[in-house]
């Protein structure tokens, strides 16, 4: 079930929030941890029962984390935690493909167990680690397991995140404040994702996939490639930044203040900026869990060198069992390396820094294309012919064609750029401060509403309606 779909929004939404404001204040948790866990069951019924054992055993090693007085229990509990935690996460995602690279490098003949992947088991397995280590670092164990059940299973953040840590949430789990205003604002901002990903994410997607399901198998153009690689690179960002803003409208709902997993990537002045801005929960968790405990940049250059390489490597292995995702993220790790220590944007002139925000937006879309791509073949086939001069060379049979996909597909592309861009922030200001103030909340709230119906009747005609984060 995801959040876009008909199922969901007619009738396990409606369900779970009647319920959540019908029941008495003390009730609402254990309805919330039933409807989490049956949200993952309707999706994945094979693993919740792993789910569950997975919460049950996060839940007694805290408790033993944050009652012993033994400094050697605690980190052994907190050691064993981690690591059965990882074992789980390590035999499901990447068994199959550590046995296939090491079968590939020994030419032997080892196959891996071939399991399913369980949804949403990476951002999980991230948070059921922050609860143990905060609580190795003082914050109180929870003794009841259902507020572990959920802050682990809380379903609007299940899935695809945002990654919310123990620390930052942990006192809203017994008691927060539910106001019909705030649930007002959650159900908008829940609507303002909804519509970015059914409007813009699914129909930009089209294109995506067709230009990297058949860029290897004939000579695409390069127009029509850099639309396919423009369109994921605007798809990909749709569909993130919008789940995540249906995941903190709800949780707004439901009283909780889930942390903001995007700001504005594309505007980002540099690299480092930029990961301040993308995917900030998983940035900033790969931060204080792992870059700061292994000695951050105050142990000298060489140790933060090792120290970032590190990161990326596990922030690209993080995304996916696969070379190209590898690849991406010790790339990225290569410029926000070189950015510290060699570039220094930030000290530069201002002409050397537009012209660098221009570099760093090609860059992003290269990188993106070498996520998106199967392998890291399809990647270099496809971003050399992004700027193979013979590939702009158009015969008069592929005209009508690129006519067709210019028309079809560049209205998203346009209407998706100028929405990640600046302009809207500019535009909503400048007619909040004009004349046309008093007009401005009415007319969001029509404009609002007939993007929820666009949005719903793309839906119910059963359109393009994957989530990329769910594969992760």
């Amino acid at each position: 079930m995801v959040f876009s779909s008909l199922t969901f929004l007619l009738i396990f939404l409606p369900v779970v929030l009647a319920g959540y404001f019908i029941l008495p204040k003390g009730c609402r948790n254990v309805w919330l941890v039933i409807a989490s866990l049956f949200f993952y069951a309707s999706g994945e019924p094979r693993f919740v029962f792993l789910f569950m054992a997975e919460i049950i055993w996060n839940w007694l090693l805290g408790l033993v984390i944050g009652s012993s007085r033994s400094i050697v229990t605690r980190k052994l509990s907190l050691v064993l935690c981690i690591a059965g935690d990882l074992a789980v996460l390590g035999v499901f995602k990447y068994a199959d493909f550590f046995a296939e690279t090491i079968s590939s490098l020994t030419h032997t003949q080892m196959t891996g167990p071939g399991l399913t992947l369980p949804i949403g088991i990476s951002f999980y397995t991230f948070q059921a680690i922050s609860y143990a280590v905060d609580i190795y670092r003082g914050e109180s164990p929870q003794k009841n397991p259902l507020l572990v059940a959920l802050y682990l299973a809380l379903f609007p953040q299940l899935i695809a995140g945002p990654i919310v840590r123990y620390s930052d949430i942990s006192p809203q789990l017994l008691d927060r404040p539910v106001s019909f205003d705030s649930a007002g604002e959650g159900f908008i901002r829940f609507c303002c994702g909804l519509c970015k990903k059914v409007l813009l994410a699914n129909n930009l997607g089209i294109v995506a996939d067709f230009v990297f399901k058949y860029c290897d198998k004939s000579m695409l153009p390069a127009p029509v490639l850099w639309l396919g690689v423009l369109s994921y690179t605007l798809q990909i960002f749709f569909d993130f930044s919008g789940y995540s803003d249906m995941a903190i409208g709800l949780g707004r709902v439901f009283g909780f203040t889930i942390p903001e997993n995007f700001r504005d990537p594309y505007l980002a002045v540099s690299g480092t900026d930029f990961w301040r801005r993308w995917h900030i929960s998983l940035s900033s968790w790969f931060r204080d869990y792992v870059y700061i405990p292994l000695g951050g940049s105050r142990r000298g250059n060489a140790v933060t060198i090792r120290n970032l390489v590190i990161v990326w490597a596990l922030t690209g292995l993080w995304h996916g069992a696969g070379w190209t995702y590898i690849l991406w993220g010790l790339l990225w790790g290569a410029l926000l390396i070189t950015e510290r220590f060699i570039i220094k944007p930030e000290e530069k002139s201002h002409m050397f820094r537009t012209v660098y925000r221009i570099l760093l937006l090609l860059w992003i879309v290269l990188m993106w294309t070498l996520f998106r791509a199967e392998d890291i073949e399809t990647a270099i086939f496809i971003i050399t012919g992004l700027f193979s001069p013979g590939r702009w060379l158009l015969s008069s049979g592929k005209g009508p064609l690129l006519s067709l996909w210019f028309t079809q597909a560049a209205p998203w592309l346009v209407f998706g750029a100028f929405l990640s861009s600046s302009a809207p922030k500019a535009v909503k200001a400048r007619l909040e401060s004009g004349n046309f103030r008093e007009y401005m909340t009415p007319a969001y709230a029509c404009v609002l509403f007939l993007m929820v119906i666009l949005s719903l009747s793309f839906l119910i005609n059963g359109s393009y309606n994957p989530f990329l984060y769910f594969q992760f």
